[in-house]
């Protein structure tokens, strides 16, 4: 008896006891073939994993993983957590509780994970480090709780259902764990289940259901065939692997309940075994495909999924095409028989037919009645039964279109620029959205977007600034990586407009704590308490005697003990940590007159130098506007005043008569924008009449923002549970909430983890 994982013992997930036992590779009185029916197919997890029977994915790995059960939806969020929602009455959803939830959840005590697969009630999770762990169902229990697989490590790839659990190690074997259609070369083990090798594979690259996808591009399948779903042109049982005859050039392999489909390196998608309800794709209802067939009008795909009778491929265009006996509500155009109402979950496609207005999916999961995509942006959308909250979008109910997913919430900052919005999540991960036609979402494109998409590279952030069209983001290393257009940089540029795509880091800029941004110049807070700036210098913004562009990291020169900083269109300002403010540029656009021989006209005596407010001691945190300055002091109140007649540095102290009217309670400053105590946001406006400034509330309904940034026409907060809201104009997708109009009331971004 062969062995892996130092025994036989302790490999079930939730107190069970396997028995190992070695590839028996021929038949014999122990390797006898029969025709029992096969185990519900599985769920094959590389970049996408799906399925409430089964489903499987594509081979090319990914930054984001969905997967789908009977009755609840999983997701991989980009900090390796794993989060669903739906169904829990078998502990689906592993947070420890058996209470259902139409919003996503954390599952418990599970983190560094890079793929997840689900099938039916059950849920398995692979690790970075090769480990897999599940929950929900499994062999008559229920484990509330992800519970590792003792002893088994080195996982590259997964396929699980209720009854087995497949493995593909790194070394290119495969074994399964279970009681029956192992590929041992034995039909059924009686007794405790057992963790068999998969008979004759050294070179498996994926694994759905009783199907091998090899690293040559070829497939070997086994089980009862009692549909062609071995694919070698007959129905006899198959207790062991048999190569699937005429490909050898596959990159991805699905399997649903009695068929097989697997995707071609042409992007062209083939399918065999039971095809009574369209499963071929191809317009007929024959009983079944005994060899492979091409799926007519799907050419370009890039990932497939497949789940009881229904099977579902991304494709190059960014669409959705599904066929088969499951196919949602939502795809009623191109359904054979009358149009069906859009509310029913399941409806039957014997040609593939398109999910409407998804134009970016990446990959695919597909249940029992709903499926979900994962978009290039890393967003989740999903469509069809939605009774158990298994769609996402935190309300349980009938049938429904495509919805984005209620996220995670766990954002902790926003930062807005003209016409786009990012967010910084908990995990160190950065999501933007809006206008991205200068590369300032940061995900390799010049697309705009309306929902959240996922900043290529960055997962470790821990600081986030925006200005008009470009982003940084501190990592946690001190570095500063920047994307978008006209952004601060060392050195002369060949050209400082054009476009980052993705993020690129700050050469020589090093020790960031916090950061700032103008166009073309940004000033960063250095671990050592400084203040350092670099870029553009034409107003005096970087704090320099003379004003020219500079390439250098330039210190302020006497400025120490700083815990904010903060940019504005002519100057910068810092607090310190002993109640300081300091501020240095120019107040106004107004302060510009010609200089001979320069197209960019300075008056260098109306430049202010780093200096001290001298009126101020108490500051807590300071804002800038184009033609405004607030600081906000330590008991919440906050005063103000007009940098085109009194600079950016008042000479004339600062009074009762300079504070906002009625706002003694402010915990966050961005701008003119100021968050309350009680949770509530408002601007900051000139009064025309008694008090100089007043405060003017915004966001009716918003009363638990902790943090909030405006762009030119649009704002966003990030509220106590870590949801994001946005109000304002939408009209590059920057409100992130699909309106593409204007809200004056703030609405939830979807899709943002």
């Amino acid at each position: 008896m062969a062995s892996r994982g130092g025994g036989g013992a302790a490999l079930c997930s939730a107190g069970c006891v396997y028995i190992l036992v070695a590839a028996c590779g021929g038949a014999s009185s122990a390797c006898s073939a029969g025709h029992a029916p096969a185990p519900s197919p599985a769920v094959s997890v590389a970049q996408v994993a799906m399925g409430p029977d089964a489903a499987t994915a594509e081979l090319r790995p990914a930054a984001g993983r969905v997967a789908v059960g009977a009755r609840h939806s999983c997701a991989v969020d980009a900090a390796g957590r794993v989060r669903c929602w739906g169904a829990n009455d078998h502990g689906q959803l592993g947070d420890g509780t058996r209470r259902a939830s139409a919003t996503p959840v954390t599952v418990a005590s599970l983190d560094g994970v890079k793929g997840v697969a689900a099938a039916a009630n059950r849920t398995c999770a692979l690790t970075a480090d090769g480990k897999v762990a599940c929950w929900g169902e499994e062999d008559g229990r229920d484990v509330l709780r992800p519970a590792v697989i003792e002893g088994l490590a080195g996982v590259s790839a997964i396929s699980v259902e209720a009854s087995r659990l497949c493995v593909v190690l790194r070394s290119g074997t495969a074994f399964c764990l279970g009681t029956r259609w192992l590929g041992d070369g034995a039909q059924e083990h009686r007794g405790p289940a057992v963790l068999a090798e998969v008979a004759g594979m050294h070179d498996v690259a994926a694994i759905a259901g009783g199907c091998v996808l090899s690293r040559d591009g070829s497939a070997r399948c086994w089980g009862s065939n009692r549909n062609g779903e071995a694919g070698d042109g007959t129905r006899e049982p198959r207790t062991v692997p048999v190569r699937v005859p005429g490909l050898d050039d596959l990159t991805a392999i699905a399997a649903g309940s009695d068929h097989v489909c697997a995707l071609r390196g042409s992007g062209e998608v083939v399918c065999w075994g039971r095809a009574d309800k369209g499963q071929a794709g191809d317009g007929t209802t024959a009983a079944h495909h005994l060899a492979p067939s091409k799926v007519p009008g799907v050419e370009g795909a890039r990932a497939i999924a497949a789940a009881g009778s229904t099977t579902c491929a991304a494709l190059a265009s960014g669409e959705v095409a599904c066929w088969g006996g499951g196919v949602l509500g939502t795809l009623a155009a191109g359904t054979d028989g009358p149009a069906p109402d859009p509310s029913e979950a399941r409806v039957r496609a014997l040609s593939p037919v398109r999910v409407p207005e998804l134009r970016d999916a990446a990959s695919i999961a597909v249940g029992e009645a709903h499926a979900c995509a994962l978009t290039g942006g890393g967003a989740v959308w999903c469509w069809g039964e939605n009774l158990d909250g298994q769609l996402g979008t935190g309300v349980a109910g009938s049938a429904g279109g495509l919805v984005a997913v209620t996220e995670f919430k766990d954002a902790t900052r926003v930062a807005a620029g003209d016409a786009h919005t990012c967010a910084l999540t908990s995990g160190g991960a950065v999501w933007c959205w809006g206008d991205g036609r200068r590369g300032q979402l940061g995900d390799g494109t010049l697309q705009s977007r309306g929902a959240p998409a996922l900043v290529a590279g960055v997962d470790d952030a821990i600081a986030l600034a925006a200005d008009a069209e470009h982003t940084c983001a501190v990592r946690r290393a001190g570095t500063v990586a920047c994307w978008g257009a006209r952004i601060p940089q060392l050195g002369e540029a060949p050209d400082p407009a054009a476009p980052w795509r993705a993020p690129t880091e700050v050469p020589h800029v090093r020790d960031v704590k916090r950061l700032a941004l103008g166009r073309e110049r940004a000033c960063a807070l250095l671990t050592s308490g400084r203040v350092a700036c670099w870029g553009e210098d034409a107003l005096g913004a970087l704090g320099l005697p003379t004003i020219a562009r500079r390439g250098r990291l330039t210190p302020i020169a006497g400025l120490t003990g700083v815990e904010t900083v903060a940019m504005g269109a002519f100057g910068a300002c810092a607090t310190t940590s002993a109640g300081a403010l300091w501020c240095w540029g120019a107040g106004a656009i107004t302060a510009w007159a010609p200089r001979s021989g320069d197209d960019k006209p300075v008056q260098e005596a109306n430049i202010v130098k780093p200096a001290a407010v001298s009126s101020v001691r108490d500051a807590a945190g300071v804002g800038l506007d184009s033609l405004l300055a607030c600081v906000a002091r330590k008991g919440g109140r906050v005063a103000c005043w007009d940098t085109e007649t009194r600079a950016l540095v008042p000479q004339v102290a600062l009074t009762r008569g300079d504070e906002v009217s009625g706002l003694e309670d402010a915990v966050d400053i961005s701008r003119d924008m100021v968050v309350r105590r009680s949770g509530e946001v408002g601007t900051i406006q000139a009064s025309t009449q008694g008090a100089r400034w007043v405060y003017e509330r915004v966001a009716p309904g918003l009363d638990d923002a902790v943090t909030a940034a405006r762009g030119v026409a649009h704002a966003c907060a990030v509220r106590r549970s870590g949801e994001v809201v946005c109000w304002g104009d939408d009209g590059a997708g920057q409100l992130g909430a699909g309106a593409h109009g204007r809200s004056h009331r703030p609405l939830r971004v979807t899709g943002l983890p």
